[in-house]
């Protein structure tokens, strides 16, 4: 279909529209809205960015309150959907990647990548501004020595056992994964739809070599160890 008479208020209306019909599960045709992300994101148009943003808007703020860190961190939902836009935008203007809108070729696909922009900036904000809090260990007259509890199979309880374990992770993808495993609770499917996984199974091999190599540490065991005794001793 050849858009090039349509303005972007034209093609905002019809996405409006058709959005509505896709949210609704009823027949809708998706070639208005990727129309529109194209001139925003490819042709690097400010205007069709902003009926992205309008048309999107009430949705991105429905993905922030859902999110599961949501309730510990105080900014509004209009920091986060406006963070997650810009991020999501900075994202498709790096010149490290001048060609990325090219790896997009559905609605569908663009939306997973704006949610996980929403996921990454609450989760980023809260590493920032919480995560030291949440973590440091309760323990101080030990000088944060030694380590609390932690359970590979659960959450993460101790600062210095986290920057251990990332130390461990040979990439940054490792990495976050395990962040959204143990820290966040994040299920494979959940991960999964986040974009940057082929699917809930390729999350679950990864998550297998993240447990992998942190059971053959022997300082990490060492670690964990020296600290179940303790937990022992206290009960």
């Amino acid at each position: 279909m050849d858009f090039g008479g349509w303005s972007n208020a034209e093609l905002e209306q019809r996405c409006r529209e058709e959005t509505s019909n896709y949210l609704k599960h009823v027949t809708h045709d998706e070639r208005y809205c990727f129309e529109l992300f194209r001139r925003a994101l490819e042709k690097k148009d400010q205007a069709a960015f902003t009926a992205i943003y309008k048309t999107y808007e009430p949705l991105v703020r429905k993905w922030v309150r859902s999110h599961q860190l949501r309730d510990q961190v105080g900014e509004t939902d209009l920091f986060f959907v406006s963070g997650s836009f810009t991020n999501f935008w900075k994202s498709f203007n790096n010149p490290d990647y001048p060609n990325k809108f090219k790896n997009f070729s559905r609605v569908a696909a663009l939306l997973n990548y704006l949610n996980s922009c929403v996921y990454s900036c609450i989760t980023e904000y809260w590493k920032s501004n919480y995560l030291e809090e949440q973590l440091v260990s309760l323990e101080d007259e030990l000088d944060r020595i030694r380590p609390m509890k932690l359970h590979l199979d659960g959450a993460i309880n101790s600062q210095q056992l986290w920057d251990y374990i990332t130390q461990l992770l040979p990439n940054e993808q490792l990495r976050d994964l395990a962040q959204a495993v143990f820290i966040l609770e994040y299920k494979p499917a959940d991960i999964a739809k986040m974009g940057g996984w082929k699917d809930a199974r390729d999350v679950s091999i990864a998550l297998q070599r993240i447990k992998r190599i942190l059971r053959r540490d022997a300082t990490l065991r060492q670690l964990l160890e020296a600290n179940l005794s303790d937990s022992s001793d206290d009960t």
